[in-house]
């Protein structure tokens, strides 16, 4: 058992940073569970992501969050105004359970890293790594993906299901994965199995020519990705199989896989089939021509 003052040591809680995070990893020696009985009895806030669902939020490895509830909640409240212009929550438990979807820098001023990452003041800056506009849009649009994400998966809000929906038929791989979770467990959409072995499918199967590219071109990062021995010549399913071994993409394959498991043999083959002759839209998404719009350069 941990007390108070190791706890707030450990994740580095002083001064105005009452939000610490750290990464479930062996290196960083933590133990959630102990974390977790350890916080209740110091009454600290805690929240534990595990992996599977920290990659569901973009990130790769599970986090603990700690924090003190009543400083966080004080903070909210002098920043309310800002937050919810954001729209994001403003009571303790919540915005910790929404920070879990975004990576932020680490000792950043958390406000105004969320002022910017929404574009709050309605001009876009120049923050992180961003050295350009491209990059700046590229980065506010990750923001508004976390934001519908959360809403449909946390709030089971369909508004945001079918935000994320749209970018999926752009062609956003990310959004693909986070519709097929939305279809499976049946949050923003109706539970729909066919569709959500449909969107991971597509997900899967629009990853696979970076794969054989990177194979024929010999690229150095094969064998560690796909490991030893593998060809292009080889089958979709075989390559797949090599790179799902060794990265994420075994989330995507898992999640096809789980949900065609539930269907029928003809409704089964129907989606294969779907998944064989899908083509992203090739329309420009809907988030993107409004950012665009928003931030063009006055007319002379």
């Amino acid at each position: 058992m941990l007390s108070k003052g190791q706890l707030t040591e450990k994740f580095n809680l002083r001064g105005r940073r009452v939000v610490g995070d750290i990464p479930i990893h062996p290196a960083n020696d933590i133990d959630p569970d102990e974390v977790a009985r350890s916080a209740q009895r110091a009454r600290l806030g805690f929240y534990v992501v595990p992996d599977a669902e920290k990659k569901e939020h973009g990130g790769m490895l599970g986090t603990v969050y700690l924090y003190d509830r009543k400083q966080l909640q004080r903070q909210l409240n002098e920043n309310k105004e800002m937050l919810r212009k954001a729209e994001w929550p403003v009571r303790s438990d919540d915005f910790v359970r929404r920070l879990s979807y975004v990576i932020a820098p680490a000792n950043s001023d958390l406000y105004a890293f969320i002022s910017r990452l929404h574009d709050v003041e309605g001009k876009p800056h120049l923050w992180m790594a961003a050295d350009n506009s491209a990059q700046v849009a590229q980065q506010h649009y990750a923001a508004e993906m976390s934001k519908m994400v959360y809403r449909a998966l946390q709030e089971n809000n369909r508004a945001g299901a079918e935000w994320v929906r749209n970018e999926a038929q752009a062609g956003h791989l990310g959004a693909m994965s986070s519709v097929s979770l939305m279809y499976s467990r049946g949050k923003g959409f109706k539970q729909d199995y066919a569709e959500a072995a449909f969107w991971a499918g597509v997900e899967t199967r629009t990853l696979m020519p970076s794969y054989r590219r990177m194979i024929e071109e010999g690229h150095p990062a094969v064998k560690d990705l796909m490991g030893p021995g593998v060809k292009a010549s080889d089958s979709d399913a075989a390559i797949s199989s090599a790179v799902a071994a060794r990265t994420q993409f075994r989330d995507f394959v898992k999640l096809r896989d789980d949900a065609m498991a539930k269907l029928r043999p003809d409704d089964k083959q129907a989606v294969e089939k779907r998944i064989a002759e899908w083509h992203a839209t090739p329309a420009v998404s809907q988030w993107q021509k409004s950012y665009t719009t928003k931030n063009a350069p006055p007319t002379p």
